[in-house]
């Protein structure tokens, strides 16, 4: 049994592009990086991916360009906006490679736990951040 998403009642005002959208931080380095990372596997191109930052107009009616910073969005193929845990399970089942991730994330009981860590995650984002920082300069200079 799959655990409902969480779904709000926000009117998405996307007409293009079509098909599963995501909303990230462009300004995070380990939000890009993670957004690099799926884009190389999704070579059909299912999941538009959006940088907030610098397309805030694309965003749907309602959704801020600081609540879509805060955390990850994403509008479905029907138009539903999902916040979170629920958008990554949606997102993984879009990318090739990872459908076996969205569909056991999006289980009763690991949603929840899923949604937890995830929530744990923005709130240690900044400690992380810097530490993904940290590494990326000392390889450098290592390098």
């Amino acid at each position: 049994m799959l655990c409902p998403q969480i779904v709000s009642d926000m009117k998405p005002t996307i007409s293009k592009p079509q098909g599963t959208t995501v909303f990230f931080d462009g300004d995070c380095p380990l939000c890009s990086a993670e957004i690099k990372f799926y884009r190389t596997r999704d070579l059909e191109k299912r999941v538009n991916f959006i940088d907030v930052r610098s397309n805030s107009k694309l965003l749907p009616r309602g959704l801020s360009q600081d609540q879509a910073l805060a955390r990850i969005h994403l509008v479905t193929k029907d138009n539903a906006v999902v916040s979170g845990a629920p958008a990554f399970s949606e997102m993984w089942r879009q990318v090739p490679g990872f459908y076996w991730l969205g569909v056991i994330s999006s289980l009763w009981g690991l949603s929840w736990g899923f949604e937890i860590l995830y929530r744990l995650f923005l709130f240690l984002r900044p400690v992380i951040v810097g530490a993904y920082l940290s590494y990326e300069r000392a390889k450098t200079i290592l390098k």
